[in-house]
């Protein structure tokens, strides 16, 4: 018998809806299903009033740690956690596993930590504004000189954590052979060998349509196959000034698409908080048919994907790209950028692009098609998207789990 902590406090820190907390959630949940029954979860969250797992796992114990200290009480350390915080992990479970390394792991203990990218760090200096960046790349950009010391110091803590958090771990999992190269470069033991754990998928999600969201639908003129979509956040990486460019080129060459951007920056335009994003929308000659739709159902989700002419995702950096796969589970082609890990998730119905005139190209590409030869390249796209299932991460978690 073995008890395995597994830490969910990054669904309490601004993660519960998409992102790492998804797959804390979904990997958690099909890992319970692998276990023995000798074996226990523990779930480890701050103070709150309400479970964390709960909805996520039938049978587990909750340990609550203590906050860490915050202000002038802080410490700048190479550990995330309080002394405290890492007796108490040591003392309810066997192995701790770790889904946000910046939330730390405990020393002299059986860790699994999970890394999906390090954004942050890597396009840091390229997006200063958004990122962590040296102090002389904040300054260049115009940022105050305690603002860019800021930025700064936090640049050098999260490489710290990072190398510390991968010293302490017994096993260190990535969600992509990308991520498995760039986290190497962060380990103090060159002979670091991550474990590659693809992400699943669920875009056909678990609640209905609401009518009210197909009368919105009906209301926008949104039908099968006539507007691009796209789901995320609105950071500097996510070049949505070239995906509407590459909407304007399209309208101009006379067809008669929308576009829809959903995720919670997409509630209105005040919410767009990336300069770019915002002024392209604005400036464009079609705004009336680009279509804010802030956070979306489930269910609204599910028929934005399986009704849009493509899922566009031109961003410049990914740790994996779940809406890559979401998209293509439910026959839905789409255009990303030819960078990072989405290369490993290239497959039938993906097209890929350098730039708004790439997106442009590979979208008259779809629309050139008929309808024999979509379907047909549909049903290619969601054989291969079967196999980056949850399972399958599940899987991959249990076995470095049984390593230790």
């Amino acid at each position: 018998m073995k008890r395995v902590g597994i830490d969910f406090r990054a669904l309490q820190i601004g993660h519960q809806f998409r992102g790492i907390g998804e797959v804390v959630r979904r990997v958690s949940y099909e890992l319970a299903q692998l276990l023995s029954e000798d074996d226990e979860i523990v779930v480890f969250q701050y103070e709150d009033n309400r479970e964390v797992a709960k909805g996520v796992l039938d049978e587990y114990e909750t340990v609550i740690l203590p906050h860490p200290p915050q202000g002038k009480l802080a410490k700048i350390s190479d550990s995330a956690l309080s002394p405290a915080q890492e007796k108490l992990i040591r003392k309810h479970c066997d192995v701790f596993i770790q889904f946000d390394f910046e939330l730390g792991v405990p020393r002299h203990h059986k860790n699994v930590v999970v890394i999906h990218d390090q954004i942050p760090y890597i396009l840091g200096n390229k997006y200063p504004h958004s990122y962590l960046a040296d102090y002389s790349v904040s300054r260049k950009v115009g940022l105050r000189r305690r603002d860019a010391f800021k930025k700064h110091l936090k640049r050098k803590k999260y490489s710290q954590r990072l190398a510390t958090v991968l010293e302490r771990a017994g096993a260190v999992i990535t969600v992509s052979n990308y991520t498995a190269e760039t986290t190497k470069k962060f380990a103090t033991n060159g002979n670091l060998e991550p474990i590659v754990m693809h992400l699943g998928h669920d875009a056909k999600g678990t609640g209905k349509i609401d009518p009210l969201e197909v009368a919105l639908n009906a209301e926008l003129g949104l039908g099968n196959g006539n507007f691009l979509f796209f789901i995320g956040g609105v950071d500097e990486r996510r070049r949505i000034d070239e995906l509407v460019a590459a909407f304007n080129q399209l309208r101009a060459h006379g067809h008669d698409l929308h576009l829809v951007l959903a995720g919670n920056d997409f509630q209105t335009l005040d919410t767009i908080f990336s300069p770019s994003a915002r002024q392209a929308i604005e400036r464009s000659s079609y705004r009336e048919d680009i279509h804010l739709m802030g956070f979306v159902s489930d269910g609204q989700r599910a028929w934005l994907y399986k009704n849009a002419l493509a899922f566009v995702f031109p961003t410049e950096f990914e740790g994996f790209g779940i809406p890559v796969i979401e998209s293509l589970e439910v026959g839905c082609p789409v255009i990303t950028y030819n960078n990072s890990s989405l290369k490993e998730l290239t497959g039938p119905n993906v097209y890929l692009a350098d730039d708004w005139y790439g997106i442009f190209e590979q979208a008259s590409t779809i629309l050139a098609q008929s309808d024999k030869e979509r379907a047909a390249i549909a049903k290619q796209g969601k054989k291969w998207a079967n196999q980056f299932a949850w399972k399958n991460s599940a899987k991959v978690m249990k076995q470095a789990i049984d390593q230790l």
